[in-house]
């Protein structure tokens, strides 16, 4: 009896864990009522109905001036092929991932300023001082620039569907100029 009792309590923990795993936000029912504590129902993702369906690509590029630039366009290399070995051995996912990350909280910081930035124009010091701002700029800041002539870089953040390029890249961030440090330059 005392078995029947453990199976039918999992059983129904169980089924309404997989009932919350598909539906946004919680029942009514147990939001209103409180019937059952919010930590005793797991809220996993691996059941994902709506999965992750954007890729996110950090692009930059070197300018003369502001608004005048040289070079290509270059990109932070953050999908690469899959093979076998990466389902057992896969040290970069943790970087892709960082940066993956990064990317929706300057996107979701970006959403959350006040509309006196333009988009495409620039950010405000607010969110450049964010540490994830600061990491992206470090690291695109650490390439040469592609000539001498380069003064400024700035990067874009913009998300695109799959690998085989069939939809245009749409920029959802895009940075302010920073000037290169003239150690940078006299290097070259």
């Amino acid at each position: 009896m005392a078995l029947l009792i453990i199976a039918a309590v999992f059983e129904t923990w169980l089924g309404l864990t997989i009932v919350f795993q598909f539906m946004r936000p919680s029942p009514r029912w147990i939001k209103h009522h409180k019937l059952i504590p919010k930590h005793v129902i797991p809220k996993w993702t691996f059941f994902a109905p709506s999965p992750g369906s954007v890729d996110y690509r950090i692009v930059f590029q070197d300018y003369r001036a502001e608004e005048e630039p040289v070079g290509n366009i270059r990109e932070i290399p953050l999908h690469v092929q899959r093979s076998i070995l990466h389902a057992i051995w896969n040290p970069d996912k943790r970087r892709r991932k960082a940066f993956f990350d990064i990317a929706q909280q300057l996107q979701q910081l970006q959403q959350m300023q006040p509309l006196q930035q333009d988009r495409i124009r620039g950010i405000g010091l607010g969110i450049q001082m964010t540490t994830p701002y600061l990491a992206i700029l470090n690291v695109i800041m650490e390439p040469k620039p592609t000539s001498s002539e380069a003064r400024y870089r700035r990067f874009l953040i913009v998300f695109t569907t799959g690998f085989d390029g069939a939809t245009v890249p749409q920029p959802v961030f895009a940075s302010n100029f920073h000037p290169f440090r003239t150690e940078a330059l006299a290097s070259d």
